[in-house]
């Protein structure tokens, strides 16, 4: 789901207000998938996820939400190989939905194997526009501007990034994202950066506790609450006592519903609620042990779908993005 207005300020500061060189563009929150896409990315996505501020940091607005596996880390090796920068200097951010008009739900290795490269393109056609300025700059042809760290240069003459970007947001057109050589994919090239072990670009901020996270957020008048499952399915409330559980300081509402055989705490701190949820008292009636044919009848998905008992709806993934 979307970040709040105060949570993107909070993770990206001012940088996309005065954000020097942007390969991408930024859409409004309301033309933007509320979940992940499951869709891969196209060569080109890249040129939304990357942008340079006017002090010459590359910011990479993470593309993938990932199980552990720590893909933001390779993908600023990645960019820091394009770019001639150390992965360090690489700073990451967690966007949500309304930074970024692309981003997947991952898990092992698909979400590298699929994204690499058009990371690595995003940063490539940035050096690639650099060079041009760099060119520009200092009255030569693009042929004739060597790369180099944090910048480029022209016989003795060094220009550095942040010598090339203004403070003013560029979109990138689709026709910049032509042939360009990619360093991290070309075999013969160096692999100074990618493959080694590298601190988290979080470390710093999450030992200090800068590092932001969802119970760090609170919003006025806002209550904690949290549903009581059975233990196994077919388990049905054979009793229950939420006495002491309503007793508990700082409880707005305990509630029972027969029906659906769900219980549930609603308070107004974190503690209160973990100290009623410990309260409740129930009872289950336990059915008798499911065996390996049971189980698989009850997590067929297709047998409920087709007796119409699921919810469903299709979508279309491949929308533009800028229908409603």
């Amino acid at each position: 789901m979307s970040l709040s207005t105060n949570r993107r300020r909070l993770l990206l500061g001012a940088d996309l207000a005065v954000a020097g060189l942007s390969v991408g563009a930024y859409f409004s929150a309301g033309k933007l998938p509320v979940l992940p896409s499951s869709r891969d990315p196209a060569d080109d996505d890249g040129r939304y996820w990357l942008h340079m501020t006017p002090d010459g940091t590359a910011v990479l607005l993470n593309p993938v939400h990932d199980l552990g596996q720590d893909t933001p880390a390779s993908f600023a090796q990645i960019v820091a190989k394009e770019l001639n920068l150390k992965a360090e200097e690489i700073r990451l951010v967690m966007p949500g939905t309304s930074e970024i008009p692309y981003m997947r739900f991952t898990t092992g290795s698909h979400g590298m194997s699929s994204h690499a490269r058009p990371v690595a393109r995003a940063a490539a056609v940035m050096r690639k526009i650099l060079r041009r300025k760099a060119a520009d700059s200092l009255g030569a042809a693009p042929a004739e501007v060597y790369d180099m760290v944090d910048g480029f240069r022209i016989g003795t003459r060094e220009i550095r990034y942040a010598d090339l970007v203004d403070g003013k947001i560029r979109t990138i057109a689709a026709e910049d994202f032509g042939d360009v050589p990619l360093y991290s994919f070309f075999s013969r090239w160096p692999k100074n950066e990618i493959g080694r072990n590298t601190r988290d670009n979080r470390d710093i901020e999450i030992v200090t506790g800068a590092e932001l996270f969802v119970d760090d957020f609170s919003l006025s008048g806002m209550l904690y609450g949290r549903m009581l499952q059975p233990p196994f399915p077919g388990a049905r409330l054979r009793g229950i006592d939420l006495d002491e559980a309503r007793d508990v300081a700082g409880v707005v509402d305990v509630f029972h519903d027969a029906a659906e055989a769900m219980v549930g705490v609603v308070a107004a701190t974190p503690s209160a609620l973990e100290q009623a949820m410990a309260k409740v008292r129930v009872t289950w009636d336990e059915p008798h042990p499911l065996d390996d044919a049971g189980l698989a009848t009850l997590v067929d998905v297709d047998a409920f779908l087709l007796k119409g008992a699921l919810e469903h709806v299709i979508e279309d993934e491949e929308l533009a993005a800028d229908e409603d």
